[in-house]
């Protein structure tokens, strides 16, 4: 008789399916086989009847069960409809108190709360009576997304719907003795409602060796930058997700990253020491590749692995990354140590929080001091919060300035840059802000606002704008191009070169002369993958031009299509895909490029996206004395 291992048994368990290779898979195991079930994971022996046809979960329903379901829950005990509790600021909340032996299977709760509240929420358990607890994590956080925002998740142990407002938890959770569920209030304001199941097993006993399970939180902020010459071989200075001592499995984690400089977080690697082995065993070849992903992260989700939340790579963008090792758990006897670098060889000092999820022999103790929960207000940093308020204030702006009422969309712009000041979000509304009121007359107070934020942020992409848009002020035939593309670009004024860029997200200001006369505006664009687009805004005294359909372009351009005297007849019309903040790029958070006009085109070739695809636009101005 054909046999499979372990591995391919527990896969069919997973997986289910009525064809004839899981056919194959459901027979009864060998001896060896069962010696390992046996010693790994003694529930699934059960599951193997005499037959071929139980493939999967689904094909167990079948059988009896010797275990009972109970369930703690925020019903309402006088029978009416009040089903959720408050909790106030400060306050302690008593889930559920548990008699063992059993195990917890299902975690569901949905709370309304003030802002970022799923960072304020704290979500502890504690088994057989232990001192410490063995879950200790934001709300959020624990159901694997930072930040203390609501993002849908879809992974096999957590799920996460309802506009990220419904959380489940599905890890197992066995306890012999009690079980002890809490969650606290660390915000300043009453939790209005928070509902909550906690359904679970009661069984006769359970194995001696039976693992508890944990998920605790930990953040750096920030992680220390540290020159390293890009050689790290000991790991020492990484960011520690993981470290403890005992028997045990596991099992997977959630990383949420704010940008504290621009560019790209994920080059660090990842660690793994087991058994106390002064050389780790796993070594990793970078963050996105820890978490599955490559060249870079974007949202997506998974079973066991994904992206619940990508903002960005500027200065305060976040995002959070979860892997599960449900298919691959990494077992470890007597101690394990999980770290990552934080960029490559540690030359990066972004914020770093995680919630390590495993397995172990005993509940939790803080031996090494690794795991501690912060201050409340150390939680949600302004950078994070700007970044994610600012959609909204966008959406208000955008209101207002359709409707014509540029005083109030520059109140709007205000206000948020009071709120966070040194937010590369302000940075942006300040520019905005500055043209809305030069619109309005008042160009004294759009000169002011222009000099702030070219003395205050001289490097940014909204500091380089009011640069040049202030030195563009000091003479008339003194202009300012913008420009950004998805991909890249090559900028070229009457056949000279003024500069490129390979960044969607970061626009690019040029300060430049255009004397009476004509003059050609050339750009060589490429699309690596993907959408593709490319705007573009020029002022100069009174002219002002923005890419749109009479823009030409051409994909064979022939040799002199840089110069003013190139005949470019028999160039096609460019086509717009959107335009300003309503085009599809907005979504790609590029809201903010403070020298582009909303009336701007996103403009190319056509309306496919091609990967590889290189075009060329041309665009002939003529500047009057």
């Amino acid at each position: 008789m054909f046999r499979i291992g372990f591995t391919g048994i527990l896969t069919a368990l997973l997986l289910g399916g009525c064809s004839s290779s899981m056919r194959v898979a459901t027979q009864l195991p060998s001896k060896e086989d069962k010696k390992v079930i046996e010693m790994e994971m003694p529930s699934l022996l059960p599951h193997f009847g005499e037959t071929d046809w139980r493939g999967g979960i689904l094909g167990q329903l079948s059988r009896p069960l010797g275990t009972d379901s109970y369930r703690a829950s925020s019903w309402d005990r006088s029978g009416g409809n009040a089903d959720a509790r408050p909790i106030p600021s400060g306050g302690k909340l008593t889930l559920a108190e548990l008699e063992g032996p059993g195990v917890v299977t299902h975690i569901w709760c949905t709370v309304a709360a003030e802002e970022y509240y799923s960072r304020k929420l704290i979500l502890r358990a504690w088994w057989d009576g232990a001192e410490e607890p063995s879950i200790e994590a934001p709300l959020g956080d624990f159901f694997a997304v930072g930040h203390g925002i609501d993002r849908p998740v879809n992974s096999l142990p957590i799920r996460v719907t309802s506009d990220g407002r419904a959380r489940n938890c599905f890890w197992p959770m066995p306890f012999h003795k009690s079980a002890r569920f809490e969650i606290e209030n660390q915000g300043a304001e009453t939790v209005r409602s928070f509902y909550y199941y906690i359904d679970y097993k009661r069984v006769p006993s359970l194995p001696n060796d039976e693992l508890y399970f944990h998920a605790r939180y930990r953040q750096e902020w920030p992680c220390p930058k540290i020159d390293l010459q890009g050689i790290n071989l000991d790991g020492a200075q990484n960011y520690v997700i993981l470290e403890t001592e005992g028997r045990g499995t596991y099992v997977g984690c959630n990383l949420s990253i704010t940008n504290n400089a621009p560019g790209w977080w994920g080059e660090g690697d990842d660690f793994f020491w087991i058994d106390g082995k002064t050389e780790p065993r796993l070594n990793g070849t970078g963050s996105e590749d820890y978490f599955c992903d490559a060249w870079g992260m974007r949202e997506i989700d998974g079973l066991f692995y994904g992206c619940p939340l990508f903002s960005g790579l500027k200065l305060g963008d976040v995002c959070t990354v979860y892997r599960f090792h449900i298919a691959d758990p990494i077992p470890f006897k007597k101690s394990l140590k999980f770290s990552i670098e934080h960029g490559h060889a540690n030359d990066r000092s972004d914020n770093f929080s995680s919630v390590a999820y495993w397995y172990q022999d005993r509940p939790f103790t803080n031996k090494n001091k690794v795991f501690f929960v912060p201050p409340v207000e150390e939680r949600v940093s302004n950078q994070a919060k700007a970044t994610l308020e600012l959609p909204q204030a966008v959406a208000r702006i955008l209101a207002e300035r359709k409707a014509g009422r540029l005083d109030k969309a520059a109140q709007i712009a205000d206000a948020f840059i009071q709120k966070f000041p040194d937010s590369v979000s302000s940075q942006q509304m300040a520019i905005l802000t500055a043209y809305d009121k030069q619109a309005l007359g008042k160009d004294s107070e759009a000169v002011e606002l222009f000099t702030q934020v070219a003395d205050t942020w001289p490097d940014s992409d909204a500091g380089q704008v009011a640069k040049a848009e202030l030195w563009r002020r000091a003479g008339e035939r003194r202009a300012m191009i913008s420009i950004t593309c998805d991909n890249a670009y090559t900028l070229y004024l009457d056949g000279v070169e003024l500069g490129s860029g390979n960044d969607l997200r970061t626009l690019r200001t040029y300060q430049t002369l255009l004397m009476p006369g004509k003059h050609v505006l050339a750009v060589e664009a490429k699309n690596r993958r993907g959408t593709c687009g490319l705007v573009a805004a020029i002022r100069s005294g009174d002219l002002s031009l923005e890419s749109d359909s009479t823009w030409k372009v051409s994909r064979e351009p022939g040799e002199l299509w840089k110069n003013t005297e190139y005949d470019d007849s028999g160039w096609q019309n460019a086509t717009v895909h959107g335009q300003g903040f309503d085009s599809e790029y907005y979504s790609q958070r590029t809201f903010g490029l403070p020298g582009i006009p909303e009336q701007a085109g996103w403009i190319w070739a056509d309306e496919n996206s091609r990967d590889g695809d290189v075009v060329y636009f041309r665009k002939v101005l003529e500047v009057v004395e």
